[in-house]
């Protein structure tokens, strides 16, 4: 059970490391008071309701790299343990899969890939997915640790 885990965060980790190449947009939010929880609850649904929508490929590559960041990043957003990990793989390879296979299949692949990963390193995405790649890379140091022991 715990190679199959390992295995599930390293797939996720390559998934992570092919979507650092792009970017999401990153969201500025100027809450200085702590006493104000419901704006981040609010984003916390947003952020939720935005990982459970699908998003398909349009024909326009800025925008589909864009979205494709966008979802990636409210995914990554949502793991917070192996258990999610394991919950979110199979849907989110696909949806990386259908956007590849569909500029591939026009013509546009490498196109597509190179707008997406400049689009990852625009800064309005960059910052959210390091942080995602962190917490990622922590929850696989952590389920290596387990595999030891």
């Amino acid at each position: 059970m715990k190679l199959k885990l390992l295995s599930i965060l390293m797939a996720v980790a390559v998934a992570l490391a092919f979507t650092s190449c792009d970017s999401k947009k990153s969201r500025s939010y100027n809450d200085d008071s702590d006493s104000d929880k419901s704006k981040s609850e609010q984003i916390d649904e947003v952020d939720k309701e935005e990982a459970e929508e699908a998003i398909h490929p349009t024909g326009d590559i800025e925008k589909d790299a864009e979205a494709l960041i966008q979802r990636s990043i409210s995914i990554y957003k949502q793991i917070n343990s192996a258990e999610d990990f394991k919950n979110i793989q199979k849907g989110y390879a696909d949806m990386q899969k259908e956007f590849q296979e569909f500029y591939k299949n026009k013509g546009k692949g490498q196109d597509f890939i190179k707008v997406y990963t400049n689009m990852m390193r625009d800064p309005k995405y960059a910052k959210d997915l390091k942080e995602s790649e962190e917490k990622i890379q922590k929850l696989i140091n952590e389920a290596i640790d387990a595999n030891k022991k």
